[in-house]
């Protein structure tokens, strides 16, 4: 799960209940001065899931939602997600990037009293696999995820040399 996902999610899932506590706490209606009566005025609810406050929140409970989905932790992997509307397209690499993957360690060591020495083994991972990850433009228009072009792992790509014609 991304982290847009689960801000999709959160929003899906607590929208209400996030309106109704910045009413109730942030943006408490104010009585209307102008009829000298307990008439209140309403926020446009629209309005409120355009505020800051309202994003922090949402921010902040997708961290939550996805510490508790697993997101994050020892494992460093890469998600993706299927594009079938992508298959047999032509994009031009326009970056390329390598990662890897595996499971972390801590680093560990210490002093040894009985040699005098220091032991040390700095933290990194197991098991690492390297990914190339290449940043594809299409050759009409750009396809964009968030604000970024379309990252695909190079093994998933056929690479076509074009002619000087």
């Amino acid at each position: 799960m991304s982290f847009e996902d689960a801000k999709k999610e959160v929003v899906e899932l607590y929208h209400d209940k996030i309106i109704k506590f910045l009413l109730e706490t942030v943006f408490q209606p104010e009585k209307s001065k102008a009829f000298g009566s307990d008439m209140i005025l309403s926020y446009d609810l629209n309005r409120l899931s355009n505020t800051i406050a309202y994003k922090r929140i949402v921010h902040g409970l997708a961290y939550k939602h996805i510490d508790t989905e697993g997101f994050g932790g020892r494992s460093c992997q890469i998600f993706s997600k299927e594009r079938l509307e992508l298959i047999n397209q032509q994009f031009k690499v326009v970056n390329k990037y390598i990662r890897h993957t595996g499971k972390y360690f801590s680093p560990s060591g210490g002093y040894d009293s009985y040699t005098g020495e220091y032991d040390y083994d700095p933290g990194g991972l197991k098991n690492i696999k390297t990914h190339i990850i290449l940043e594809l433009q299409h050759n009409s228009m750009t396809y964009y995820i968030g604000e970024s072009y379309l990252k695909i792992e190079a093994c998933n790509v056929e690479k076509i040399h074009e002619g000087n014609s």
